[in-house]
């Protein structure tokens, strides 16, 4: 169950938190400025009110030396992430029962049928049934 949210005009947060296994919910309210949360954590709504905004840009470094930076980027490289599953509606699990690499491949072969990302327990990992990057669970991705 996820957390159901409402954010009011005058900036009262207001969260519902599902507790001890979803049996109990746990009301918060709080003034905001801003809020940030992880991907997954609320469900997606469209905003109650259509605002009309401008974006414009600043030019900050007409207000801040290079001395008063804490870190400079000196290179910066991207690679795509092939693995995505945090954003997966359905994860196939497998765990080191599955014997092998060769058994996991049922795992990477239900997971093509049903359009879904291929998860395993760390000690799957562990023995190289699959990629680290995989893992799920309290040491992996939840």
């Amino acid at each position: 169950m996820k957390p159901n949210y409402k954010i009011y005009l005058q900036k009262l947060l207001i969260i519902a938190v599902p507790i001890i296994l979803s049996n109990l919910i746990s009301q918060l309210q709080m003034l905001i400025d801003r809020a940030t949360v992880r991907e997954g954590v609320m469900c997606k709504r469209p905003a109650d009110v259509q605002v009309e905004a401008e974006v414009k840009p600043i030019a900050w470094r007409d207000y801040i030396s290079p001395e008063d930076l804490a870190v400079v980027v000196l290179d910066r490289q991207l690679e795509q992430r092939k693995i995505n599953l945090k954003g997966a509606n359905v994860v196939v699990a497998g765990g080191y029962g599955m014997g092998s690499k060769e058994g996991f491949k049922l795992c990477y072969d239900l997971a093509e049928v049903l359009g879904a990302e291929v998860g395993a327990s760390r000690a799957a990992t562990d023995a190289g049934y699959c990629e680290h990057e995989r893992m799920i669970g309290q040491t992996g991705i939840t």
